[in-house]
């Protein structure tokens, strides 16, 4: 407010007031909002000025304006985009093609890990948030958040099937391991990135030791939930326009059910929709998986003040809240594309 005080043109501002606001008609901010000129703005403010009105609409429920807004920041953001779809697929088929024919070649690792890694896996918006909120809750588990080691280390060292491939998955055991050896020296760490669903299969061959929690949603909420946030990694931009999310959750999808067929053993499977109707009872079962006993404390997890920085920093916060799979279904007219792209895929929501 201060910022917007001094400068009535500063978008961000605006924005990150507007995303912890909830918007009614009268909001004197908005109104400011409504009222700029948009043709002196660049490209990046743009993105941030049309998400920022669609979230007032929607608070409003004015829903016409609202989608209308949200195509504009997303189509803006999608036209200076450098993501392809194409070198997506291609990387997801090489994944598979690597371990095609590989079975789990049980490595005789002779470091023991300080700290025992968690994966919490699964598209984005579809729960791993509040599951690492929760989890971390307890005495020996840290939440780390979403850790880009994984990816970063997997990306230097290339998908293509190496000689060697004990030394290829020791050499990821030791690069990793020598990063999250500086986070804590809990008994468990938490790397909470979603999109690790692609590297199950080198997770389970360079930590063995290590747990891999799957969270799964209704497709169309995590689709309609991606759609509509605004995310600041341009590795997400799979999620701007209502047909690119729809064929990056078929991906994911086809994924998953390879490493499930491959590594049933080595996943907990966690349905979104179950978990939140009795939270207590489910989380006793990740535990119990993790070999942990339950503490009183995690009842307490939205008390866990350790910092989000996720776009769930709001929800964690706060108290479960039931049925939210099912919020998707009062915008289904202005969704069509989302859901035909998903009933071609002969994915059920």
């Amino acid at each position: 407010k201060k910022i917007i005080k001094i400068n009535k043109n500063h978008i961000p501002s605006y924005r990150n007031y507007i995303s912890v606001t909830k918007i009614k008609k009268n909001n004197e901010i908005f109104k400011k909002l409504e009222a700029l000129n948009v043709d002196f703005l660049q490209d990046d403010e743009k993105i941030l000025f049309y998400d920022a009105l669609s979230k007032g609409y929607f608070d409003q429920e004015n829903n016409e304006l609202a989608f209308k807004h949200l195509e504009k920041s997303n189509s803006l953001k999608k036209k200076n985009s450098k993501f392809s779809f194409e070198k997506t697929e291609i990387q997801f088929k090489q994944i598979k093609t690597f371990f095609e024919n590989i079975e789990n070649i049980d490595i005789n690792f002779k470091d023991t890990l300080k700290s025992k890694p968690i994966f919490i896996i699964g598209m984005p918006r579809s729960g791993t948030s509040l599951i690492e909120q929760i989890l971390s809750s307890h005495s020996k588990i840290y939440g780390a958040g979403e850790l880009d080691f994984l990816p970063k280390i997997i990306d230097k060292l290339g998908i293509k099937k190496p000689k060697n491939l004990e030394s290829y998955f020791t050499k990821i055991r030791d690069l990793y391991i020598d990063q999250i050896n500086r986070i804590s020296d809990k008994n468990y760490i938490i790397d909470k990135l979603p999109v690790n669903f692609r590297w199950v299969g080198f997770i389970i061959n360079a930590f063995p030791e290590a747990k891999i929690i799957h969270i799964e949603r209704n497709p169309m909420a995590v689709c309609w939930s991606n759609y509509k946030t605004s995310f600041v990694d341009s590795g997400m931009d799979f999620n701007l326009s209502q047909k690119d999310i729809a064929k990056y959750y078929s991906l994911y999808f086809d994924l998953m059910n390879f490493w499930r067929i491959k590594y049933t053993k080595n996943i907990l499977n966690i349905n979104y929709e179950n978990f939140v109707n009795d939270y207590e009872y489910n989380s006793k079962e990740i535990l119990n998986f993790l070999d942990l006993n339950w503490e009183d404390q995690i009842k307490n997890y939205d008390r866990n003040m350790r910092p989000v920085t996720t776009a769930s920093f709001q929800q964690v916060r706060e108290v479960i809240k039931k049925n939210t799979s099912l919020a998707w279904k009062k915008y289904t007219n202005y969704l069509t594309p989302m859901q035909e792209t998903l009933n071609k895929m002969k994915i059920k929501f």
